[in-house]
């Protein structure tokens, strides 16, 4: 399967206009030629709906407040994203960000690739929704900041993260104080 966004008013109307005009032509009985046009209107419809999500004129940051964690999007207008942080998450049976809340926007606005994930430091409250997003989506590569010394290489949650990107084979960038970081 595959993820569509919703569709826009006009879509919508150019939708059913063409959907009226196909009921109305079996009047006439030409199913074949006008079933067939209808069919490839259709699957057209749902793909130029997804080419024509609209990308930033400016830089745009989208804050995601998920409680006691956050996550950050940005948008370049060249259609570059990164995703900073994840939020908490990643774990069965308590609230997922990557999941519930930055997976549907990125849907939603046709987003299906991430060039780069940042990750702040390595406490369930920054990857714990990266799990999700780094399953699901497209990455281009991840790049993590030092690891304080409280965080635990045996945390499940964080090998799980560290295992995701290995099978998927995400380039992992670990940088400390004073890196920068040029055309990831």
């Amino acid at each position: 399967y595959f993820r569509v966004s919703s569709p826009g008013a006009l879509m919508i109307f150019v939708f059913y206009f063409f959907l009226v005009l196909f009921l109305w032509s079996f009047r006439k009985r030409k199913r074949n030629i006008l079933l067939v046009i209808f069919f490839i209107f259709s699957i057209n419809f749902f793909l130029w709906n997804e080419i024509a999500q609209k990308r930033p004129a400016v830089l745009r940051a989208t804050f995601f407040d998920a409680g006691d964690a956050d996550a950050t999007l940005l948008e370049f207008p060249d259609g570059a994203t990164i995703l900073i942080d994840g939020g908490k998450g990643g774990k069965m049976g308590t609230r997922d960000t990557g999941r519930d809340i930055v997976a549907p926007y990125l849907w939603q606005g046709g987003v299906r690739m991430i060039d780069c994930v940042i990750l702040s430091h390595p406490h369930e409250d920054q990857f714990g929704g990266l799990v999700y997003i780094l399953n699901d989506f497209n990455v281009g590569s991840v790049i993590a900041g030092a690891q304080p010394a409280d965080v635990s290489q045996r945390d499940p949650l964080y090998k799980k993260f560290k295992e995701i990107i290995h099978r998927k084979k995400i380039p992992y960038i670990k940088v400390k104080r004073g890196d920068i970081i040029k055309g990831f």
